[in-house]
């Protein structure tokens, strides 16, 4: 019996280890999980001269402290590993650090951390963590990234993909493929300047069933890109226009289908979360009215009715 109990704790303990994610736990108080990818489907690539690995990752913060990758190394490198944030994965690296080979767990896959400088960046864009080696010496250790492979219906990390570039020409994208990582950040509220509320330019009076040109302008103290909301006041949808540059026109079209008067309500709102107080614009719409030949001929019997007379001896 006892035996039979032993064979089921052991089962149980390894169908845990199989299907549990790989995590680690530290924490850093002056900072916040952000972006993560911690399956791994027991693949690798190595990261040695020439070849270069990256991931793409959208940032919900906009501050980038560090990031912490799943990997190990065989033997000593004879390189150290540069991890690098990009905006683009073959341009300029924003920030940068050299990891350490001791730093870097030994034969077997572990996180460890890249804490580099911060660096500010545009939450929900694109951005790439590159690892690179310090020379260009090639030797028969090297560097190992995990990664979880996917399909269509399945993707590891929808934010991103898997890239590399190896003896092949340029870069090639991994669709559905994404290496183990994690991105840590903050947001630095107090730098950030929320938009002037927007301006709202359009005809005052309106037909109904007319279609209309308002434009919206907004001006973003810092510069950054700004999003409209505009609430139409008649109970359709409220569109959301952006990102625009700050200070630029934004024209959209509308047509009341009631007639009444509508207050057009709008506000901005800047890449950093920072929104703007609601302006208002008021609209009136009528009914449209349509003069025919009968309009006008009713209008001038009423006028002039003697012409009755003389219709009537003509006909």
């Amino acid at each position: 019996m006892k035996i039979k109990r032993f064979y089921q704790i052991t089962f149980y303990m390894i169908i845990c280890v199989i299907f549990t994610p790989v995590v680690n736990s530290d924490t850093n108080s002056d900072d916040y999980l952000d972006q993560e990818q911690i399956y791994c489907s027991n693949s690798y690539l190595a990261v040695e001269t020439p070849c270069i690995l990256a991931q793409s990752f959208k940032p919900t913060l906009n501050v980038l402290t560090r990031v912490s990758l799943y990997g190990w190394r065989n033997e000593m490198p004879p390189n150290n590993l540069i991890v690098s944030i990009r905006n683009i994965y073959n341009g300029k690296d924003l920030t940068s650090v050299i990891i350490d080979n001791s730093d870097i767990p030994e034969h077997n896959s572990d996180w460890f951390y890249a804490d580099f400088p911060d660096v500010s960046v545009v939450p929900n864009s694109t951005y790439y963590i590159v690892l690179t080696t310090t020379s260009g010496v090639i030797g028969g250790s090297f560097f190992w990234w995990s990664y979880a492979e996917g399909n269509p219906t399945d993707d590891p990390y929808s934010k991103g993909d898997m890239w590399l570039r190896c003896s092949c020409p340029g870069w090639l994208k991994q669709e559905f493929s994404d290496f183990c990582f994690k991105t840590y950040g903050y947001n630095d509220e107090g730098s950030n300047l929320p938009p002037g509320n927007p301006l709202i330019y359009g005809r005052i009076n309106g037909k109904l069933g007319n279609e209309y040109e308002y434009s919206f302008v907004s001006i973003d103290p810092d510069e950054d890109n700004v999003t409209y909301s505009i609430n139409w006041g008649d109970g359709t949808n409220e569109v959301m226009i952006g990102p625009c540059e700050s200070g630029s026109k934004v024209s959209v079209d509308h047509i009341w289908l009631k007639q009444g008067k509508y207050t057009i309500h709008s506000k901005a709102r800047d890449v950093y979360g920072g929104e703007s107080e609601w302006s208002s614009f008021e609209v009136s719409i009528m009914k449209s009215k349509s003069i025919t030949l009968k309009n006008i001929f009713e209008r001038l019997i009423q006028g002039f009715p003697f012409m009755v007379k003389i219709l009537n001896q003509i006909v």
